[in-house]
């Protein structure tokens, strides 16, 4: 798996998942991050542009990698800037006053589908509210009601979902 600046734009709530599944993830992961503690949390091995302009292997982290000392390489580019400089920029450059793309369609879809959720969970309800509906065998209640469980799970899950975005929506609306 390849990620490139995974971090950028995630709450400390969603980062802390994700940093949970990639120490669980038992593949390959190549990470492109200025996140250091991230790094620091999910690599086993660090790349390094050194001074003399290689690229080396070390094991442990970011942390690990400066505690030996090494120094990021310079590059010879048109501005001048060292490639620490270039990380440093990106890295500090102004929060996003918005949600992403993704993100705003994600919201913008949430209503829709919670609204048909709860029309399925009403006519569930409706089905086992009937009086004669629990008078059934077993196999015929227990499918609707196992349903019924899991549409309403899913239905709370979808609105923790829209509330989540609202707020991470309305935080970034009103940074200064």
């Amino acid at each position: 798996m390849v990620l490139d600046e995974p971090t950028n734009e995630l709450d400390v709530e969603t980062l802390e998942v994700l940093e949970k599944k990639l120490t669980e993830f038992s593949g390959t992961l190549i990470v492109v991050s200025h996140d250091r503690e991230f790094l620091d949390k999910v690599v086993e091995t660090v790349l390094v542009f050194e001074k003399d302009r290689q690229i080396r292997k070390y094991a442990g982290g970011y942390s690990d990698w400066v505690r030996r000392n090494r120094e990021l390489a310079s590059t010879d580019d048109t501005n001048g800037e060292s490639r620490l400089a270039v990380l440093e920029s990106v890295r500090t450059r102004p929060a996003a006053r918005k949600l992403t793309y993704k993100l705003q369609l994600e919201l913008d879809e949430l209503p829709r589908r919670i609204e048909h959720l709860e029309q399925q969970v009403d006519e569930l309800h409706a089905q086992t509210n009937d009086n004669d509906f629990y008078l059934q065998s077993y196999a015929q209640t227990q499918p609707v009601l196992d349903t019924l469980q899991a549409l309403e799970a899913e239905m709370e899950e979808a609105i923790m979902r829209w509330s989540e975005l609202e707020d991470m929506q309305d935080t970034l609306e009103h940074q200064t």
